[in-house]
């Protein structure tokens, strides 16, 4: 280092040793306090799809433990109708979904930090716009843990996929956001993936930011803020999503009681065209004759059998409180065994009635049916 600097465009010259701080002014130094840098418009869409949809886990859970326990076998045994079950746990589930979501907006939406931060995903938002997204959302949400539900049969099986499923919601979510927000990516192909409820308030959620950022594109919204307007003319892709949230919610409902009916766990499973008006029972079986039904029968259950059958001409209410017409049931194997071979039996009102067997009878399975 004893080397000579050149100063004064070579008028005289500069010691290493005259000046030792030469060699370290421009030294890098951290950015000054107060960096533009946002967090939320990073990486606030997929957080807020995230705590948006955690409680997913515990509604599906719930609903497979009261399947498994029979609560609705039992409440309807108490006089309840299917439908008030549905309703009041829909309700229920929707409502709690729903409060999650809106204190979660109310908390990023209204809470400032000491240091004066505040969460600006939401800054440029409508308020109407954001009210109606995560109501929308929360009801499709709370469908599709009514469809998850029905096609699972066992707790533990269903904690196991809704665990899979949180982590592919946090691994995979992270991975959409090019997706939207690539113009090369044909608008065919967003459709679809927002079709998955999660993805589709990720995209919704992304459409805010952009607004929040000032990222949008001018040709595409020159204004400043995402309101019905830009909803309504198509200039951001929330108001398809909500078109989608608006179908996807009772067409999950309509395939979860059509799941429940084909395919429960409990009770008798119909034909899988069953709202066309075919039966899971061939017709011949069940309008054999009664000779034919009766053969082998002892006579008491010929009897009650030949009762059952004469009170279809009698009025509803003289008839009995529950009747069991031609009940069967065949477990598959080589070779198959029945079960429940053609129960055919009444319940007066007010009768107490208690099924006495040896092992391998079919009471718990006529009861489960």
């Amino acid at each position: 280092f004893g080397g000579r600097l050149g100063a004064g465009g070579g008028a005289g010259t500069l010691s290493w040793a005259d000046s030792p701080m030469v060699a370290v002014r421009a030294f890098p130094g951290s950015p000054p306090y107060g960096t533009n840098w946002d967090f939320a418009t990073t990486s606030g869409a997929i957080m807020t799809v995230i705590a948006v949809t955690f409680q997913a886990s515990t509604v599906v859970e719930t609903l497979v433990d009261e399947k498994v326990a029979r609560i609705r076998m039992m409440m309807r045994m108490s006089g309840l109708k299917g439908w008030a079950y549905w309703t009041v746990t829909y309700c229920f589930w929707g409502l709690v979904v729903l409060f999650q979501g809106w204190l979660f907006l109310l908390i990023t939406t209204f809470s400032v930090l000491p240091s004066g931060y505040r969460i600006s995903v939401f800054a440029a938002t409508d308020g109407g716009v954001q009210f109606v997204l995560f109501l929308l959302y929360g009801l499709t949400l709370t469908s599709l843990c009514f469809l998850l539900s029905s096609l699972l049969g066992n707790l533990v099986t269903a904690r196991t996929i809704m665990t899979v499923f949180k982590l592919f919601l946090a691994i995979l979510g992270g991975q959409m956001s090019p997706i939207f927000t690539d113009s090369a990516v044909p608008p065919a192909a967003m459709t679809i993936v927002s079709l998955f409820p999660p993805f589709g308030l990720l995209r919704a959620v992304l459409s805010m930011t952009d607004y929040a950022a000032q990222t949008v594109d001018p040709v595409r919204d020159a204004s400043p803020t995402l309101g019905w307007a830009a909803v309504v003319e198509g200039r951001s892709p929330v108001g398809e999503v909500l078109v989608i949230f608006l179908l996807e919610a009772p067409l999950f409902l309509l395939l979860t009681y059509y799941f429940d009916q084909v395919s429960g766990t409990f009770g008798v499973h119909r034909h899988p065209l069953f709202f066309l008006g075919l039966s899971s029972h061939p017709a011949a079986a069940l309008s054999a004759p009664d000779e034919e039904q009766g053969a082998g029968r002892p006579d008491d259950v010929a009897e009650e059998a030949a009762r059952v059958a004469g009170m279809e001409s009698l009025p509803v209410h003289q008839q009995d409180a529950v009747i069991v017409r031609n009940l069967r049931k065949v477990f598959p194997g080589h070779p198959p065994k029945v079960a429940v071979g053609d129960l055919t039996m009444g319940i007066r009102r007010g009768e107490c009635v208690g099924f006495l067997g040896p092992n391998g009878a079919g009471k718990t399975t006529t009861i489960n049916m």
